[in-house]
């Protein structure tokens, strides 16, 4: 695939008491769970277009002049012209208790890691915030099955 991603293997999360519970017990189907990181790790990273923000809290790196110039729409955002790369991320449930968010688009590596003159402008990844909101679903998911 063109593009770039990040995933989530539930299996890796550190600390999360409920998920070695759940496995203890024998809850493993996680086709209810996935979708939800899906979605919010999907609606995060598109929300770092509107805060032009690394996973980290960092700016990205601000538009060179010449570059500003050139562009014909939204020349005060970065990584924006026509709000396709942000349009245009995904998620994708790939295997039980696996998700992954990603961009399709050609360029979205080149962005994310810098090539040549062009810096990276991270996009993707988890945020502290990030973490705290998955521990936040999977025990509310959990709680569904009456765990608290």
């Amino acid at each position: 695939m063109a593009g770039t991603s990040i995933s989530i293997d539930t299996r890796a999360l550190d600390g999360l008491k409920t998920s070695l519970r759940l496995m203890a017990t024998g809850v493993r189907d996680t086709r209810t769970l996935m979708p939800r990181l899906g979605e919010y790790l999907q609606r995060s990273t598109q929300e770092r277009f509107r805060t032009q923000t690394d996973p980290d809290g960092g700016a990205w790196a601000a538009l060179q002049p010449r570059t500003r110039e050139r562009k014909r729409h939204n020349r005060d955002k970065i990584l924006t012209q026509r709000g396709y790369l942000r349009k245009h991320i995904y998620y994708q449930v790939t295997a039980p208790g696996r998700v992954e968010v990603f961009s399709d688009r050609v360029y979205a590596a080149t962005h994310q890691f810098g090539r040549g003159n062009i810096p990276a402008r991270p996009f993707l990844g988890i945020s502290r915030r990030d973490t705290e909101e998955i521990g936040a679903i999977v025990r509310d998911w959990a709680a569904e099955f009456g765990f608290n």
